[in-house]
């Protein structure tokens, strides 16, 4: 059986069911495996920006967790934006280049905000 809700978003986990059920499980039951997952939304589940989430007013948007770009967006909005403008840090934060991780020190900025104030929201970030 398929996850229910892992997004937050009605419209977003009803894509989701549909097209990622595997996917969705597999990120649900082990949170350090949703690659597959954001693959898969990636594919099927933003033509209408249904899986697509704002973080504050910054340029990027989380696919897929709708109660983590939130908080993010609530609680950690200056240092998402000043990340989002570093090409180091927004690295470092993707997962697009782990080795970028620590050439600022606004990586690490943004990882305190987000545990202190995120963590149990983004606990698939």
């Amino acid at each position: 059986m398929c996850v229910a809700t892992i997004s937050g978003d009605p419209t977003c986990d009803s894509c989701l069911t549909g097209s990622c059920c595997a996917e969705a499980a597999t990120c649900q039951n082990n949170p350090t495996q949703c690659l597959p997952l954001y693959t898969c939304a990636a594919n099927s589940c933003i033509n209408n920006n249904e899986c697509l989430f704002p973080i504050c007013d910054a340029n990027a948007v989380m696919i897929v967790h709708e109660p983590c770009a939130t908080c993010l967006g609530t609680n950690c909005c200056v240092e998402f934006k000043a990340c989002e403008n570093d090409i180091d840090c927004f690295d470092c934060i993707t997962g697009t280049s782990p080795t970028a991780c620590g050439a600022t020190t606004l990586d690490d900025t943004f990882e305190a905000c987000h545990m202190t104030n995120c963590a149990l929201e983004c606990v698939y970030l």
